[in-house]
């Protein structure tokens, strides 16, 4: 796949006033892999659970989702949030993986993309643990490994 591009964001103003904080980790960007996710690193983890977001405010943020994110022991640990795509939060973003991985490099927070541990849906009483790989063969062209697990919670017969 093409790598994702990035753009960084100007709107941090707008972005800490609707998260409820006062700072973050790096820089926010965009980055285009097909699905738009605004990657936003913030300080720690207790930080990170604690973001109570104002969904109306990040409706501003119009055909994008925002992954807030934070690092601890080597696993990046991330919330989605997507009022523009209905979602008010999302418990596991495969997309987001690999945007996410290149940013947390990007600004120190991470040192390789040969495996990065992206965890989610604490929030919403889930435990989901992806993992992605990036290998960049040559410019612009990536290749991407997403992995994860699942697990059944229900099943059931439908009669049509």
């Amino acid at each position: 796949q093409a790598m994702p591009t990035e753009v960084v964001t100007e709107h941090a103003a707008e972005l800490k006033a609707a998260l409820g904080t006062s700072s973050f980790a790096g820089p926010p960007a965009l980055y285009d892999a097909g699905a738009r996710h605004l990657v936003v690193p913030i300080r720690t983890v207790n930080e990170l659970m604690a973001i109570r977001p104002d969904h109306r405010r990040l409706s501003i943020f119009e055909d994008m989702a925002i992954n807030c994110y934070a690092a601890e022991n080597g696993v990046l640990f991330n919330r989605m949030f997507s009022p523009a795509y209905g979602v008010q939060e999302d418990a596991a973003t495969g997309s987001a993986c690999a945007p996410i991985a290149l940013h947390a490099v990007s600004i120190g927070l991470h040192d390789s993309l040969l495996r990065v541990e992206v965890r989610q849906g604490h929030k919403l009483g889930k435990d989901c643990r992806m993992t992605v790989s990036i290998r960049q063969d040559q410019e612009p062209q990536c290749a991407v490994s997403l992995s994860g697990a699942t697990a059944l919670v229900a099943h059931g017969t439908l009669l049509v």
